[in-house]
């Protein structure tokens, strides 16, 4: 199980920022950090010998069906809940084949797998779900604006990939 391996050492993960139609793509999921279910954006461990983008491509299509082009780097998260450490980078990303689906965490065995729902999440519902990292939900607005020079996602993903 992954989660073994993890503890007690610093993870590098990286994260998928994918908005289509005012949304962000989410998936939700059970951690073992947490008692119930959270919302991420896509993503995960990166594998000895490859790259943040290399490792984000693979993340997003095992858990979401969706072939991703990766953009600019747009959030850098620490995570920090004894015994697991991370470093997350967090990219834009825009879907350029495959199906969106829930897909599996091929290393845990289908009675323990972790994901339970994967969708595009309107941007008005971000303040009522539990996403993590938080600031995402906290700073959606600045993240997604169309007419801030900050509005990293909306320009980074063509504005309605």
């Amino acid at each position: 199980m992954a989660a073994r391996v993890d503890r007690g050492r610093v993870r590098i993960r990286t994260g998928a920022l994918i908005v289509r139609d005012r949304s962000l793509l989410l998936v939700k999921l059970q951690p073992p950090t947490r008692a119930h279910p959270i919302w991420m954006p896509p993503g995960g461990a990166v594998e000895l010998g490859e790259s943040l983008t290399e490792g984000l491509v693979r993340e997003v299509s095992e858990e979401t069906g969706l072939i991703v082009e990766t953009g600019r780097l747009a959030l850098v998260h620490e995570f920090i809940e004894p015994p697991w450490h991370a470093v997350e980078f967090y990219m834009i990303c825009k879907p350029v084949g495959g199906e969106l689906r829930l897909g599996c965490d091929p290393d845990r065995p289908p009675e323990s797998q972790i994901l339970e729902e994967v969708r595009f999440v309107p941007f008005e519902e971000l303040p009522k779900l539990e996403v993590h990292p938080e600031v995402i939900r906290e700073e959606w607005r600045r993240l997604t604006d169309h007419n801030s020079s900050e509005g990293v996602l909306h320009a980074m993903s063509g504005g309605g990939v």
